[in-house]
């Protein structure tokens, strides 16, 4: 694998999302606290909690990316985990359960959607953890539209131990007269 910047791609990448974005507009247990359905639920803390994990402990990733059909592979060893976790603070929903109906599938998992008639980019978000909070899954999906674009991305956060393991963010965007052009950033943490 070869070694560069490891915001390289991930920069590119949100210069790619942010122009369409203009357009429309530590402990163990620390990792995930309250519930999506619940007032003391913020991805951006948990966010917040393992990048500071990472940044601690000089966490490296290896990492599989697609931008513009050009597919990498590489392994970064020096990371601004803050820039590149900031995609998965867009699928934070707190302060807008009313928006959304939340369902417990599980006694470990809850599921919200938005409800029929909100216009939230936030569609789908999902939360697994294990019963005592050490592990959980973070799944999101993420839509915008308006007459010039459309965009759709599904974020996935996924940690081990109350450790950061790996996460996706996939997607595309497509400009009313451009084909749709994909992309994928698939990150996994390497723990020293």
């Amino acid at each position: 694998m070869k070694r560069v910047n490891a915001t390289s791609d991930l920069n590119r990448l949100l210069l790619f999302l942010i122009s369409g974005s203009l357009l429309w507009g530590c402990g163990k247990t620390a990792s995930l606290s309250g519930t999506p359905a619940s007032a003391g639920f913020s991805l951006n803390k948990v966010i917040d909690r393992q990048v500071a994990l990472l940044e601690r402990r000089h966490a490296a990733v290896a990492k599989e990316t697609l931008l513009s059909q050009v597919a990498d592979r590489y392994r970064a060893d020096s990371v601004d985990w803050a820039e590149e976790l900031e995609p998965f603070r867009q699928a934070d929903v707190s302060g807008l359960m009313n928006s959304y109906f939340a369902d417990t599938v599980s006694a470990t998992t809850v599921s919200l959607r938005l409800k029929k008639g909100e216009k939230l980019p936030v569609q789908f978000l999902e939360i697994i953890r294990d019963s005592l909070h050490n592990t959980f899954k973070i799944k999101a999906t993420i839509q915008a539209d308006n007459y010039l674009f459309d965009s759709e991305r599904t974020l996935m956060l996924e940690s081990r131990n109350g450790l950061l393991t790996r996460y996706e963010l996939e997607g595309f965007q497509k400009i009313f007269y451009r084909d749709p052009e994909p992309y994928a950033i698939r990150g996994q943490v390497i723990w020293p």
